[in-house]
């Protein structure tokens, strides 16, 4: 409190803003590139793209499919006019102007994220990458496809950066749950995949059989592995009067040994080519396992002691502990490729609307 007697002072700060025409032309480019932003979100959250679908082993193939999506496509094509919208209204006006884009976006990333739960930090990373391209754009005396190609770079810089940062902050605080969802998941898959590997077994032994257990080849083998005069040896020992016998005769008898234990070895073989052909046409025509038989056979417990018995190597330790990092660079590794497209076109959209 200040003394009877003393002089009191007033500071006050003048916050105006000044806004010149040229700032006035570029606010219904503003509004533009704000709505572009909340239908590239909502097309981001019908792709319906989640880092637990790494994890979901039945689900992998449908999963990859949400990448070629038509939504995932139209959040690709909408975002990349988003970046070269807000390049053109960043260029030509101030640093402190071009910010105001920030804040309008962070609004739309607001009341998107009420309207769909759970996309807030997505809906914020987008609109951060789409204020660093126009902040990056009104640094620029000209506005050519060169420019805007720095400019939507360093946008989608922002955007895997940040990016990744969600990623691992996500998967650190849920690595238990997707790591859980594996296990379960392959437990689910395995009634599927004992089916397909059954089938695959059983064309690669009857292929063997064909190439190499045939009665020709199996003549070939039992002639090879023994020797005629140790057959001949083998056969006088075990039948003495054969030795009164002519030399032709002995040679007869012993050709005769050799197709008999030629033809009993291919009746073995063919009875093992029928069994196998039966079990794999039983294999076959089984009916995919219910959702009630693989409870029954992968439940919460056996997902479990699996998970325990996994964990017991150091090296599935390991990977656990590093689960969160192993998340974001596979995130990022994977939104890298969409700056092959977002860049370009963006790039090109950018230097198009320049003209005008």
């Amino acid at each position: 409190m200040p003394q009877q007697g003393e002089d009191s002072h007033t500071v006050t700060v003048d916050f105006s803003f000044v806004a010149s025409p040229g700032f006035k032309a570029k606010l219904p480019i503003l509004v533009i590139v704000a709505v572009l932003l909340a239908f590239s979100g909502l097309m981001l959250a019908r792709a319906n793209l989640s880092m637990a679908d790494m994890f979901d082993v039945p689900r992998y193939e449908f999963n990859v499919a949400k990448l070629y999506s038509v939504s995932f496509i139209l959040f690709i094509a909408l975002f990349a006019i988003t970046l070269a919208l807000a390049i053109v209204y960043g260029y030509g006006i101030s640093m402190g102007a071009s910010v105001l884009l920030a804040a309008a976006l962070a609004l739309v990333a607001l009341v998107m994220s009420v309207i769909i739960q759970g996309m807030l930090w997505p809906f914020l990373i987008l609109a951060a990458s789409a204020a660093t391209a126009s902040a990056t754009g009104s640094t620029k005396p000209k506005l050519t496809v060169f420019s805007a190609w720095n400019a939507s770079g360093n946008a989608m810089t922002v955007l895997l950066v940040l990016l990744f940062a969600y990623s691992v902050a996500m998967a650190n605080a849920n690595k238990d749950a997707y790591v859980d969802s594996l296990f379960a998941g392959a437990a689910e898959f395995a009634p599927q995949l004992q089916q397909q590997v059954v089938g695959m077994c059983g064309e690669a032994v009857l292929s063997a059989i064909d190439q190499n257990l045939n009665e020709q080849a199996i003549g070939e083998k039992i002639k090879s592995s023994i020797p005629r005069e140790t057959m001949k040896a083998n056969m006088l020992a075990l039948c003495p009067p054969l030795s009164t016998m002519s030399a032709a005769l002995q040679d007869s008898a012993v050709d005769l040994a050799y197709n008999q234990t030629a033809a009993t070895a291919s009746s073995m073989v063919a009875s093992l080519k029928e069994s196998i052909q039966a079990a794999m046409a039983a294999n076959e025509s089984a009916p995919p396992a219910t959702a009630e038989e693989i409870n029954a056979t992968a439940s919460a417990e056996q997902a479990a002691e699996l998970r325990a018995r996994v964990f017991e190597m150091p090296a599935a330790q390991a990977l656990f502990d590093y689960l969160p990092l192993l998340v974001g660079l596979a995130v990022i590794s994977t939104a890298y490729f969409t700056k092959f497209i977002i860049q370009p076109v963006a790039s090109v959209v950018c230097a198009i609307l320049a003209k005008f």
